[in-house]
């Protein structure tokens, strides 16, 4: 049943939209995602962007899963939302799940929703950057989680963006919790 249900997600669309130079800081990507996920009522996983490094090309657009009850995103156009788009009325881009999911790939960046509990992870920013890890908990904070690291003295425990850490695989795949 769940694979009708992905299949069916993956028949949705993504809509690419460029954001200006200006606004192209990770602060100001979130917040263009947050204006938009609460204009159109879109859960957090429905609306994405990659955290922005300068050899990245993706690091200029915002992606936005199209539903059937907004074929067009002329709401956006009503909003502030649209100062930050470059082009939006005459650059409309599509692309489909398995795109999307090529670029999240490519960019090495999970959305929320991949990085869970149980992880492996490597942190890509900050001061154990190039280090491994373990998600042990989701934060309070949104789009942040826990993530533990071993040292020889001991157990470091950090909150960290899922932007900045790359899924490795999951603790879960490799041994198996006795109830």
């Amino acid at each position: 049943m769940n694979s009708n249900c992905d299949s069916a997600k993956d028949k949705n669309l993504w809509l690419v939209l460029m954001v200006k130079d200006k606004y192209a800081k990770n602060i100001e990507r979130q917040r263009i995602k947050e204006q938009i996920r609460d204009l159109l009522h879109l859960p957090d996983d429905e609306v994405f962007y990659t955290p922005f490094e300068a050899s990245n090309p993706y690091s200029y657009y915002v992606f936005v899963r199209e539903h059937d009850h907004f074929s067009d995103l002329h709401s956006i156009f009503l909003t502030p939302i649209k100062d930050c788009l470059t082009g939006f009325r005459n650059n409309q881009s599509r692309i489909t799940g398995e795109e999307f999911r090529k670029i999240v790939k490519q960019c090495k960046v999970a959305p929320n929703k991949e990085i869970r509990f149980g992880d492996f992870v490597k942190i890509k920013r900050g001061t154990y950057s190039n280090l491994y890890g373990i998600v042990i908990r989701q934060s309070t904070r949104k789009n942040k989680v826990y993530v533990g690291l071993k040292f020889c003295f001991g157990v470091v425990v950090n909150e960290y963006y899922t932007g900045d850490l790359e899924a490795i695989g999951n603790l879960f795949n490799y041994i198996k919790v006795l109830h």
